[in-house]
């Protein structure tokens, strides 16, 4: 049985708990909408691994960077990740981080980015299973009329994630 690691990490917009292999988070969510023993026991049992409730290297590193992220100096994250989820499920968890800060696709634009133009509901039903919030972020996906949809963490933590990264993105260049 493998070593894992899981401990809680604060943010301005409440606790998270992320969960490390060792090898990069497999786990990051907002503790007020998961039961964190069930989390604890589903990746336990589906990895065969027994989670510590210590930080490591890696938790410690993702909360740096998410202490940087939240200050408005970090836009990219360069804490290792390691996907777990079905072919279909890492794909389209990949396909967000192709997302620039601060910019929004519909989940339209993101079933043409996966040149899958048909598979826009499993699409959003996979965006909605990522384990991985922020890092990972379907936080940028929002309905095509531009209103924001679904989002794990509840739609007043996207709304503030979204406002967050238009406050802090880079300005673009005008010629006036």
């Amino acid at each position: 049985m493998k070593n894992y690691y899981g401990s809680y990490v604060r943010c301005p917009l409440g606790m998270l708990y992320a969960i490390s292999s060792g090898k990069g988070i497999i786990y990051l969510a907002f503790t007020d909408k998961i039961d964190v023993q069930a989390v604890k026991d589903k990746y336990s049992a589906e990895c065969n691994a027994l989670i510590k409730n210590e930080s490591n290297d890696l938790l410690n590193f993702l909360e740096k960077e998410l202490e940087l992220y939240f200050k408005g100096k970090l836009k990219v994250f360069n804490t290792p990740i390691e996907l777990k989820g079905t072919d279909f499920q890492k794909e389209v968890w990949r396909s967000l981080l192709q997302i620039p800060y601060g910019q929004t696709w519909s989940y339209e634009q993101q079933a043409r980015f996966m040149e899958q133009p048909l598979a826009i509901r499993a699409i959003a039903s996979s965006n909605g299973k990522n384990p991985i919030s922020i890092l990972i972020p379907c936080h940028r996906v929002i309905g095509k009329n531009g209103s924001l949809t679904g989002y794990a963490g509840g739609l007043d933590r996207k709304k503030a994630l979204l406002k967050h990264e238009l406050e802090f993105r880079s300005p673009v260049n005008t010629l006036f």
